[in-house]
């Protein structure tokens, strides 16, 4: 007895081009119709289409030819969001990522959307995520009580995530961009000079003073005051040239470039700042000393008594205790980079000069957070302004002024 073949699937139906036709899938009302797209890494592509009628089905195709004609490829309905952020993080690994981030950037991103950003939409295709998608997402957050500040910190890095697929081709635009949460800009707050002198007062002696000092009045990031090495120091023309800054990654230290050129700057040292660093070489020998063959040269000009590199966390840890026992209102280590810029503002009135002086690379973000300062700054000038326009209006009446008046008599008028 002769077998018989198995039944194969019947050809789908093609025009009498030879194109495809739209098909009925088995077990579904459905039609579809598969689209070819440009092959990637050698391997065929296709985008399957689907409508409740042949009609339907065409229409979606053509759509999707033109977008293709046009150069737009189609969005990525298949990846997951999940699994793109792998790749993605993957890539921006601090040790041997092709895009290597900062350590704490790396981990705090990765926290953050393992816990507020995949659990709502890992799932998701990345070309299935619209605006609306991602302002259901921020409801969802805010109904679980999850703070505003979290909110914008989670958007943020979901925007970079669809950034980098759309840079890729995986969608045509980023539906993050105007679908973040509603952000106002908070009046910057910082201390009073004299806080700060009360606050270094206090301090006088301790090993700390000198880097409080350089933070104030040098309006440096605490992890720029870190990585100062004493290479950076120019004895003889009075400057600090700032390079980098010090980062962690696990119990590693390292110094790393400063997110832009604007950076790496150099700032001038006044003759109480030399002093007070010459202070602190001279305490560090003594530490040197003590240490013996257990101190590390890492060339650091604020190490640990061993040498070895401080944290900014430790760090801030310390100055919040510090401020609780002297009894100073709250600030941030952070806030004595902005008294010193505040300061600089105020005695020069240059938004310029104030964003050079800090290392920030736009002079609009100085003035989106330092703006609220310029009207005080600006009152002398104004004042002055004034005055000269009060003289000019002066000078103009007293050439229109009118002709006093006649004091001759009728009569006397009409006898001239």
């Amino acid at each position: 007895m002769t077998e018989q073949p198995e039944p194969r699937d019947e050809p789908k139906p093609r025009s009498r081009r030879g194109e495809p036709e739209p098909f009925q899938r088995q077990g579904d009302d459905r039609w579809t119709l598969a689209v070819e797209l440009p092959p990637k890494a050698g391997k065929r592509q296709r985008r399957w289409v689907y409508g409740s009628s042949p009609a339907e089905v065409r229409r979606k195709a053509r759509v999707l030819r033109h977008e293709l004609d046009s150069g737009n490829l189609p969005p990525d309905e298949h990846t997951s969001l999940r699994v793109w952020y792998e790749r993605w993080h993957e890539r921006r690994r601090p040790d041997g990522g092709i895009e290597p981030k900062a350590p704490r950037t790396w981990v705090v991103e990765g926290q953050m959307v393992e816990r507020l950003v995949l659990p709502y939409l890992g799932r998701t295709a990345v070309g299935r995520i619209r605006k609306s998608t991602v302002i259901e997402w921020l409801d969802e957050l805010a109904a679980a009580s999850v703070g505003l500040a979290s909110r914008r910190s989670a958007h943020a890095i979901l925007r970079k995530i669809l950034a980098d697929a759309e840079s890729r081709g995986l969608i045509n635009r980023n539906p993050a961009l105007d679908a973040g949460p509603g952000y106002k800009r908070e009046t910057l707050k910082v201390w009073d000079v004299e806080h700060a002198q009360r606050f270094l007062l206090e301090l006088n002696g301790d090993p700390d003073q000198t880097l409080y000092l350089f933070l104030a009045n040098l309006a440096l990031r605490p992890a720029e005051a870190l990585g100062l090495t004493w290479d950076c120091v120019d004895w003889a023309d009075s400057t600090l040239t700032i390079r980098g800054a010090i980062t962690h990654w696990g119990k590693s230290s390292y110094i790393k470039d400063t997110k832009t050129e604007a950076g790496v700057r150099t700032l001038p040292l006044t003759p109480d700042l030399l002093a007070a660093l010459k202070r602190r070489q001279a305490a560090q020998d003594a530490e040197k000393a003590k240490a013996g063959a257990a101190w590390r040269d890492n060339n650091l000009v604020f190490a640990n008594p061993d040498g070895t590199a401080r944290r900014v966390d430790t760090l801030s840890h310390q100055f919040a205790r510090r401020l609780v026992k002297l009894g100073l209102p709250h600030c941030r280590l952070y806030d004595l980079r902005h008294l010193g810029i505040t300061l600089m503002l105020r005695a020069t009135g240059d938004l310029n000069a104030a964003r050079a002086f800090a290392g920030h690379s736009s002079q609009r973000l100085v003035g989106d957070v330092y703006g609220h300062l310029l009207p005080s700054v600006a009152r002398p000038a104004a004042a002055d302004v004034a005055d000269r326009l009060a003289v000019g209006l002066a000078v103009k009446e007293q050439d229109v002024a009118p002709a006093e008046p006649d004091p001759s008599t009728p009569a006397d008028i009409a006898q001239r």
